[in-house]
């Protein structure tokens, strides 16, 4: 419930007008897994004209501590046939990449945290779910992206 009481505080301040390009940027660790996994399932969500731009990163992904994308992720993806909506590598988080987006979706609070002691973050653009980095996340992370792109959509 705090989720989505979050996200419709973010909807009321950051009312987009038709026909104005919306960012919307989805934020972990590694950016081989969750963030991966919710901008696949977010673009597959798009239609071809849409004014809504998806993307994801890492604060930690030039590490590559665990290679191009997590073969869960992969594997869920498969079976949905969303693996054409995969950004085909990671991303690192920057600032810049920060001070160009419309709204940040961070995978839980821990990455917030951290995210929070190497960027300045705007604070009125940022939401935080409560997705923990483990096995058979796909569900949920399928559920936040409905939720977070009904508004959009």
């Amino acid at each position: 419930m705090w989720v989505l009481a979050q996200l419709f505080r973010l909807f009321m301040l950051n009312t987009v007008e038709c026909n104005q390009m919306i960012h919307i940027h989805f934020i972990c660790r590694g950016n081989v897994y969750r963030s991966r996994l919710a901008e696949a399932y977010a673009k597959s969500l798009l239609k071809d004209d849409s004014d809504i731009e998806i993307s994801s990163s890492g604060i930690e992904a030039k590490l590559a501590l665990n290679g191009d994308v997590d073969i869960d992720a992969l594997k869920a993806l498969e079976a949905d046939n969303l693996k054409k909506h995969l950004a085909p590598s990671w991303q690192q988080t920057t600032q810049d990449l920060i001070d160009r987006l419309d709204l940040l979706v961070f995978m839980n609070d821990s990455v917030y945290d951290d995210a929070s002691k190497l960027y300045n973050l705007p604070k009125d653009k940022c939401v935080i779910w409560h997705i923990k980095d483990v096995d058979n996340i796909y569900p949920q992370v399928k559920e936040q992206v409905d939720i977070l792109m009904s508004k959009y959509v």
